[in-house]
């Protein structure tokens, strides 16, 4: 709930009122809607994306030589990557809010035994395109 609230004061400050919430608690913000098909689980995804903090300090990245892809729903990534990219569409570019319970949570994620690369109870943003979706069933 704490962690909803702070998500809803930074939608709030950046004047973002078009965030849709998914069942468990990220939400997700579409800013170009894709024609391709629905992304569901055990589907290849291909995307670009960019990982930052609330503060915009960003953490990882793919870059165009090398896209990400993973299957989607099968663990491969933190449940609220997972969740807010079902809701996505080949072609479709979108922004993701996770909150830290569907990230990296109190543990965070460490760079170095003594230095973090996502600090404990951080919330998540995700600048996201999804470039390709392969149905595997």
């Amino acid at each position: 709930e704490k962690e909803d609230v702070v998500l809803r004061e930074y939608f709030e400050k950046h004047n973002i009122s078009n965030a849709k919430k998914t069942e468990s608690g990220a939400y997700y913000v579409i800013t170009m809607e894709g024609t391709g098909p629905e992304v569901d689980n055990g589907d290849s995804v291909t995307v670009q994306y960019a990982g930052k903090t609330l503060d915009g300090k960003e953490f990882d990245s793919s870059t165009p030589e090398s896209p990400f892809i993973f299957v989607c729903g099968v663990g491969m990534v933190i449940t609220g990557f997972d969740e807010g990219i079902e809701k996505l569409k080949e072609g479709t570019k979108a922004t993701i809010y996770i909150p830290s319970s569907l990230g990296y949570g109190k543990e965070g994620a460490k760079k170095t035994d003594s230095e973090y690369a996502i600090e404990p109870n951080a919330n998540l943003i995700f600048e996201i395109e999804v470039q390709k979706v392969t149905k595997l069933k």
